[in-house]
């Protein structure tokens, strides 16, 4: 399995090396955004309906997403948080409401902070660059334990 994903990985890389280069020097497409849909509508012009499936797919995925975000954030929400607080006990068709209303809450934040996030763009990079600064080292940590079952603490210590 990790030798698929690996495999797929650098297909996705080379594939967007090759068209972004392709189609940003013949300015068919302005944007690296406009790279995926633009390929899609090429391949995809003679087959009727596939474009459709296409986007489909995406909002599937991207609704599929979302919507388990939610619900295990208000799980974890309603569980840490909630029924601690709680003097007895509330039925289970009680805990369903209170944990679909911080769902709706937790939605209409979300959507807010949208329209909040469009306007930082300098800040959405910083924050990517800093996931990247700790998913590095953390990756080689792993990879360390993986392939070298014998290292231990005082080896991933002497290396930083």
């Amino acid at each position: 399995m990790i030798v698929f994903s690996v495999f797929l990985s650098f297909c996705f890389f080379f594939f967007e090396l090759v068209y972004r280069e392709k189609y940003l020097v013949f300015q068919q497409i302005q944007k690296p955004d406009q790279l995926l849909p633009y390929f899609v509508m090429e391949i995809a012009r003679s087959i009727p309906g596939l474009p459709g499936l296409f986007v489909s797919g995406v909002f599937s995925a991207a609704l599929s997403t979302m919507s388990t975000g939610l619900n295990s954030l208000s799980g974890v929400i309603y569980e840490d948080i909630i029924k601690p607080c709680l003097r007895k006990p509330m039925s289970n068709v009680g805990a369903s409401r209170i944990m679909k209303l911080i769902v709706i809450v937790i939605g209409i934040i979300c959507v807010g902070l949208v329209f909040l996030v469009e306007k930082l763009t300098t800040l959405i990079q910083a924050g990517k660059s800093l996931s990247g600064i700790t998913a590095g080292p953390l990756l080689g940590i792993f990879t360390l334990g993986m392939f070298f079952p014998f290292a231990n603490s005082m080896v991933i210590n002497y290396s930083n």
